[in-house]
């Protein structure tokens, strides 16, 4: 549900963070304190959360994490208030590994919040390599292979 880093952007706003593991919820804890931000140890597939409690929702890189991707965006979508804006991203088609148990393309994650949520964007994101420059660009059928991640803005109608 959120990103050190990025939460600390979000001064004068509550920010509510969770984190399955204790050791990185005590770290994120420490390492981004503020007034406004209440960190959780917790599950996302059961949310410590009352139903529509949250404008924003974000979920950086969990998904394919996750055995149950469903229940996932069953319980986003209880916490989200109507109107309310879902953010996640993923890998693009990295392959499972150790920790990854699902594996996603443009369809396949498209076709999975789809079912959840209203997408009003997908943006391709690539962190600068030999082949690529940083960037976040629009995803269209012409390039989401070219994405390393994918970032999906989307509604709860």
């Amino acid at each position: 549900m959120w990103s050190g880093y990025f939460i600390q952007y979000w001064k004068g706003k509550k920010v509510y963070g969770i984190e399955i593991n204790d050791k990185a919820a005590a770290y994120a804890k420490y390492k981004y304190e503020s007034d406004n931000i209440i960190y959780n140890q917790g599950n996302i597939l059961n949310l410590p959360f009352d139903d529509e409690m949250f404008d924003v929702f974000t979920s950086f890189e969990t998904i394919e994490h996750v055995n149950d991707e469903d229940t996932q965006m069953k319980e986003v979508k209880r916490v989200l208030k109507k109107g309310g804006l879902y953010i996640l991203s993923t890998p693009n088609n990295w392959g499972l590994t150790e920790f990854h148990v699902k594996d996603y393309d443009y369809f396949s994650i498209k076709e999975l919040v789809s079912k959840y949520f209203k997408i009003q964007k997908i943006y391709n994101q690539n962190s600068e390599t030999a082949n690529t420059k940083r960037q976040i660009i629009e995803t269209t059928e012409n390039n989401y292979k070219e994405a390393e991640c994918f970032i999906i803005v989307a509604i709860k109608e």
